[in-house]
């Protein structure tokens, strides 16, 4: 109800999550860019042009399926489940169409050149589609989100994707999040590759100081199309892991001041194949489980 507004927003990124942001083809790719991990990366620069309840939104932007987001201040736990880290995109290039039609519903629509891509590299000139629905009941109790991305990577891939986010709150200290991610993919022999998986979570807030979580996750990847290694020293060249994996996260967010996060983590992950397999994911290969502890410390300033 206040009419036009307009503005931007730049992020430039440096460090070792640098190359997950990175696009795909184009932007980064053209820099000179050596060091296996750490690197720079631009994954947001967009202009946002309002009008009373509408929002449209040009340029390079976040993703808005799933429930864990790219930026670790935003998140509460350390690591990343496997739903955001192979099973959904990072960002997009186009334009995106919001709107609050009132303190229930939004909605979003919007046209891209494909999930993480910034150049069309593969001359097809393809143009995706993303969108989503988010619905808040009268008490803010429980909300639910629905976010869709069908795209085409590379020649004659076509590409779906959506995630289903459903949040409650049970009480004033107590959440739940259930999270529902699926996937498929064509190529131009018609052979289709799928991957879904289901993520819970249950936080619990002690005081106004700490914070308790834990994650439950299973994630599918039925023809070994998207869990890869992250990088140099954490994959096998050219293996593949179809089959299901499974992790169970704990962790605390201790913030003894408002722009102060501590966010120690313990993790643990298995893997459960579909038929036999040369190699395993964890270890170089050699095991099908792990377990990692992990802490960082966030200051926002």
């Amino acid at each position: 109800g206040y009419g036009w507004a307009w503005g931007g927003h730049v992020d430039f990124l440096f460090g070792s999550d640098a190359r997950f942001t990175q696009a795909v083809d184009g932007l980064e790719s053209d820099w000179n860019q050596t060091h296996p991990f750490y690197q720079a990366a631009l994954p947001q620069f967009y202009l946002d042009i309002a009008y009373n309840d509408w929002l449209l939104r040009m340029g390079h932007f976040y993703t808005i399926l799933g429930y864990e987001v790219v930026q670790a201040p935003k998140n509460f736990f350390y690591t990343h489940s496997y739903a955001h880290q192979y099973g959904e995109p990072f960002t997009h290039t186009g334009l995106l169409l919001s709107r609050k039609l009132n303190d229930q519903w939004a909605f979003s629509l919007g046209l891209h050149r494909g999930n993480d891509q910034f150049d069309d590299t593969d001359g097809q000139d393809a143009v995706g589609f993303l969108g989503g629905v988010n619905w808040t009941s009268l008490n803010e109790r429980l909300a639910l989100a629905f976010a869709l991305s069908a795209d085409e990577f590379g020649p004659q891939t076509q590409r779906v994707i959506f995630s289903t986010v459903a949040t409650w709150n049970i009480s004033s200290r107590s959440q739940y999040v259930f999270q529902w991610d699926w996937g498929n993919a064509e190529d131009a022999r018609g052979v289709d590759s799928q991957w879904y998986g289901i993520n819970q979570y249950f936080f619990y807030t002690i005081n106004p100081c700490w914070k308790f979580g834990t994650r439950l996750e299973w994630f599918r990847d039925t023809d070994g199309t998207r869990v890869t290694g992250i990088g140099v020293g954490n994959q096998v060249a050219g293996a593949s892991f179809p089959g299901d994996f499974y992790e169970i996260s704990v962790g605390l967010n201790w913030s003894p001041r408002a722009n102060i996060v501590v966010r120690p983590e313990l993790r643990w992950d298995w893997y459960e194949p579909e038929g036999a397999v040369a190699t395993f994911p964890y270890d170089s290969g050699d095991r099908d489980d792990q377990f990692l502890f992990g802490c960082d410390f966030i200051l926002t300033f």
